[in-house]
């Protein structure tokens, strides 16, 4: 019972269910692979007994690297719940449907854009196998290989869409979303870490209006393969949440606590 509930917490985190997804959808990619492997190259039985254990080895080294790093994110979760988040907004349900709405437009718009290019070329290159798959055995390797991209596109908007919290939200008529100087916690919906590994959030902006919102940015890390080192990207709008009607002033405020607190007192390769 005490696992159950534990797996309900961790859960909460957005980037750990993002995780799991793509886990799941890897033995799955992992599954399907070996299945069509056994078939075509008549591999013996014993081939599964290395897939299944590379799958258990892979889950054993994740699972407790994922425990150590979002913890805090439970603790802070804990906190904000407990009544030391820096605001805490409960929405009517006009406000909650709006923020939903610019929620998922905002965080689905940009991956499913990508994906759906990806699933496109990969329908292309199929649509040339099939053409030649009569004619050469190149035609059938590009089959083949048209739809595996179509089939890991198609999965991964699948998990995307079920992992952002989105569809939960949008379920509920009315909400509430606590901030905290290390996430956003939108109940229901799951928690959005701020900072964590390779990412900084290094802005907070007001964004007057009817209504008004708060635009999250950050900067993710990324290494480089040559002598200049780890260098930072442009930044990205990692979240936008609607303030409730009547906060705007407690909005304002709290872009200036993170000014103070947080955002000016970051290593300068962070910020700049």
């Amino acid at each position: 019972m005490d696992l159950v509930k534990q797996f309900k917490r961790y859960s909460q985190i957005i980037p750990l269910r993002l995780i799991g997804g793509i886990c799941l959808a890897m033995c799955l990619l992992v599954g399907a692979g070996g299945s069509i492997a056994i078939l075509a190259f008549n591999l013996t039985p014993y081939f599964w007994i290395v897939v299944i254990g590379f799958v258990v080895i892979t889950l054993a080294m994740i699972v407790p690297l994922c425990i150590v790093m979002f913890g805090p994110y439970l603790r802070d979760i804990d906190r904000m719940v407990a009544g030391e988040a820096w605001v805490h907004w409960q929405y009517s349900e006009k406000e909650w449907q709006q923020h939903v709405a610019n929620r998922n437009r905002k965080s689905r718009k940009e991956p499913l854009i990508r994906l759906s290019i990806a699933a496109g070329l990969g329908a292309a290159l199929a649509l040339v196998g099939l053409i030649l798959g009569g004619k050469s055995k190149d035609g059938y390797s590009l089959l083949f290989a048209g739809l595996v991209c179509v089939g890991i596109a198609l999965l991964v908007m699948l998990v995307l869409w079920l992992v952002d919290g989105g569809a939960t939200a949008s379920k509920a008529s009315k909400g509430e979303v606590y901030i905290s100087g290390l996430g956003i916690y939108q109940l229901p919906g799951g928690y959005l870490p701020l900072f964590g590994y390779n990412q900084v959030t290094r802005n907070v902006e007001f964004i007057p209006g009817t209504p008004a919102k708060l635009r999250f940015d950050a900067r993710f890390r990324v290494k480089d393969y040559n002598l200049l080192g780890t260098s930072y990207n442009d930044d990205q709008a990692i979240a936008e949440i609607t303030v409730p009607e009547g906060h705007e002033a407690e909005a304002q405020a709290l872009v200036e606590r993170f000014d103070t607190e947080i955002i000016n007192k970051l290593p300068r390769a962070a910020v700049n």
